[in-house]
């Protein structure tokens, strides 16, 4: 009865986009009685949920109770979302996307090496058992930064098609564009997977100038997670044959350390890199002339962030030390 009564209950009032609220969407297959024997009754359908910040909604009302028990049918038709019928408009495919050339003489070197990054591998170098590891030492310095504000979820209702199929993103992207436009929004933000993405932004791309649709932006979702697995199996080709590989079979399972070195293990590959990249600071940090005023410095610092009283920004904006 409660979930009935969930379900009958509107959804709250979004802030328009004047008041610097913000909306974006994110809409991935869904897979309900999923049999991994002989893969039939499994139903393949597309979610839709809602992401915007906890402050651009307007307070809710409670959910009343029901007295009766509603039918499935009437619930069904409640959150019932009609399918849109995709019609290419004579475009084929990504021909309208323009790639722009990339003017590489206007190279600069940049240095990634923070001073957050600094600290940390001094206080480890420097003996001090009460430093943590990076996870630890980085929620020190943001455990009391306030300048963040919580997200809220809203979920919308499922599309009965299969997510791949191309009227059914169609369908999705309108959902997200109608829902936005209820409260203002004349520009959708729709997230969706790499396989999903693709035909999106074909549908996208092929839609005329004047269509709403082109008020809708893209984003491929998990894609820092693939540039990172890539950029680490990089490192792994180019260091191949330094004895990376050897040193990182020390610590891990020599059948789990190839995996590692191409991206595929990634968490373990992140923490092997971490850890390879503080034996090194370790070995350079013992022959680097460091002052007296320096340590001090440095070892005050490294206080501040253990009792909590550093922030990230705090330590970035210091006068410089070792950089």
């Amino acid at each position: 009865m409660y979930e009935a009564a969930a379900v009958y209950h509107p959804q709250p009032y979004n802030l328009p986009p004047e008041t610097g609220a913000f909306l974006q969407f994110a809409a991935d297959n869904a897979d309900i009685n999923v049999f991994t024997i002989d893969g039939h009754n499994t139903v393949y359908i597309m979610g839709i949920i809602q992401i915007t910040p906890s402050g651009a909604i307007v307070a809710e009302q409670s959910i009343k109770k029901l007295s009766n028990m509603p039918s499935a049918k009437d619930i069904a038709a409640l959150a019932h979302v009609p399918m849109q019928v995709y019609e290419n408009y004579g475009v084929s495919r990504f021909k309208k996307i323009l790639v722009e050339n990339i003017n590489y003489d206007d190279e600069t070197t940049v240095s990634m090496l923070r001073k957050t990054d600094i600290l940390w591998m001094y206080g480890k170098w420097s003996c001090r058992s009460e430093v943590p590891g990076w996870n630890g030492y980085i929620e020190c310095l943001t455990k009391n930064d306030q300048n963040f504000c919580k997200s809220r979820i809203l979920f919308l209702p499922f599309i009965d098609q299969p997510a791949s199929n191309y009227n059914t993103i169609y369908t999705t992207l309108r959902c997200a564009l109608e829902n936005g436009k209820k409260y203002g929004h004349s520009t959708c933000i729709v997230t969706f997977d790499q396989p999903l993405y693709m035909k999106a932004r074909e549908i996208v791309a092929a839609s005329p100038e004047t269509s709403e649709l082109s008020g809708i932006i893209l984003r491929l979702g998990g894609f820092p997670h693939v540039m990172l697995m890539s950029y680490l199996g990089s490192i792994g080709y180019i260091m191949d044959g330094s004895g990376i590989k050897e040193a990182l079979k020390v610590i891990y399972a020599p059948n789990s350390v190839d995996k590692m070195l191409n991206g595929h293990a990634y968490a373990r590959a992140i923490r092997a890199h971490t850890l390879l990249h503080l034996a090194l600071s370790t070995i350079i940090l013992k022959d680097m002339d460091i002052d007296d005023d320096a340590h001090e410095n440095l070892r005050t610092s490294i206080n501040d962030v253990m009792r909590s009283t550093a922030t990230y920004d705090g330590i970035e904006t210091l006068d410089d030390t070792l950089c």
